[in-house]
């Protein structure tokens, strides 16, 4: 490893990739984390080691946008079985 490089996680790197996507891009996870976006790129590319806190915050972004995405695939599906026995009923 070359000095100023850090052996960043793969999956702290990926979840805070990933929360940057959901987001909408690097400068908006930025504003949310209350961080510069040089920070973000720094960590992406294993120049400075992610903080823990910052990290976690990343991680309960993606839950929640699991969750969300959960709760509207079960609405979803909730519907369609009302839908069914609603056409069942009326035969």
């Amino acid at each position: 490893m070359r000095t100023g490089e850090y052996n960043v996680p793969i999956v702290q790197a990926s979840t805070v990739r990933h929360a940057a996507e959901i987001v909408g891009g690097v400068e908006v996870l930025a504003a949310q984390l209350d961080v510069g976006g040089e920070d973000i790129d720094a960590w992406l590319a294993g120049k400075a080691a992610i903080p823990d806190h910052i990290f976690l915050r990343c991680v309960n972004m993606l839950v929640a946008c699991l969750l969300d995405e959960l709760s509207a695939t079960h609405a979803k599906a909730e519907g369609s079985l009302h839908r069914q026995e609603a056409r069942r009923k009326s035969r």
